[in-house]
């Protein structure tokens, strides 16, 4: 049932298994109840391409192939190259619900190609709200069985499930949005964001595999978490969320016409002697007031009057006494 377009756990490339079973007489002939109109006829289209190629797959001798169908053609190429990465590639883009002719730019064909093999070989778009299908029947694996060499299936979680196309392209590429290095000084630091850039990625495509592999590469999971850490001590000192909040409090302080105490409440040092801390060395207890006032205008009325006063001093009683 997986060849038909009503069925529930219909197969990406559904329409292609119809053309194959038509074409061996195991199955009916294409009609719009079954397959839909456009279904029906993408494919009549390929049973025609399909007795061309049967008769000559050779594309120089048989220029049928180039001339009439030549959609179907490159298409079906890169449905059955299993030595190259390409077909997960471009799967993982429709997943990402990346458009036909963006698809055909950024992999250098034409539209009409990505639409002839989305249409036989791929046929999941409109289906991309049901996420149940596409992680049984497209992506077709639990996460906890995906090996982080298993390429298609990773790089289609990522696609529909983790971030969508930016996330795609920097897994597939093992790199964010890599600098530029225009001086011979930036070298250095465009290697470093790189290497932790690609440590980042390495760790989190590892992280879904729970095999012995994973426990092989636990070290990359751990640089990440220590790559982690760094991100978070540097945000708070270079101008990160914490970082800024810190930088405001310091901005506020500095503002104050006072250091209470005569301590800097950032550096947590004795600042140089103010109208404050001359208090501080002397019996005179200052109320909030009178700190206030200190600060402002230099000294407060009341603890003036206290700074003269001489405490008698304490006897010492004699031993035996």
């Amino acid at each position: 049932m997986q060849c038909y377009s009503f069925s529930i756990d219909r197969a990406p490339d559904w329409k292609w298994q119809r053309v194959k079973g038509i074409r061996d007489g195991s199955q009916p002939g294409a009609t719009v109840a079954l397959d839909t109109r456009d279904g029906a006829t993408w494919i009549n289209r390929a049973l025609d391409f399909l007795t061309s190629y049967e008769c000559d797959s050779n594309p120089l001798s048989n220029t049928e192939l180039i001339s009439v169908y030549s959609d179907i053609y490159q298409a079906l190429r890169i449905f059955e190259d299993d030595s190259s990465l390409f077909r997960w590639e471009l799967e993982a883009s429709v997943l990402a619900n990346v458009e036909a002719a963006e698809i055909a730019v950024n992999v250098g064909t034409t539209e009409d190609v990505i639409l002839a093999y989305e249409a036989l070989f791929f046929d999941v778009r409109e289906r991309l709200d049901r996420q149940s299908y596409i992680r049984n029947y497209v992506i077709g694996s639990d996460l906890q069985a995906i090996n982080y060499k298993d390429y298609d299936k990773l790089w289609k979680h990522y696609a529909y499930n983790n971030g969508g196309y930016e996330v795609l392209k920097a897994v597939m590429n093992r790199s964010i949005n890599p600098p530029v290095a225009t001086t011979p000084e930036m070298v250095q630091s465009c290697l470093d964001r790189d290497i932790s850039n690609s440590v980042r990625i390495q760790a989190s495509a590892i992280s879904k595999d729970l095999s012995k592999a994973y426990k092989e590469k636990g070290g990359v999971v751990e640089a990440a978490i220590e790559l982690m850490r760094l991100d978070k001590m540097e945000d708070a000192a270079n101008g990160g969320a914490s970082g800024d909040i810190l930088k405001h409090i310091e901005a506020l302080f500095e503002q104050l016409p006072w250091r209470v105490g005569g301590t800097d409440p950032i550096e947590k040092k004795q600042m140089k002697p103010n109208a404050v801390s001359r208090y501080m060395s002397s019996p005179v207890e200052l109320k909030v007031g009178e700190v206030v006032d200190a600060s402002i205008s230099g000294e407060a009325e009341e603890a003036e009057k206290m700074l003269d006063i001489k405490y008698p001093p304490i006897p010492i009683k004699k031993k035996g006494n």
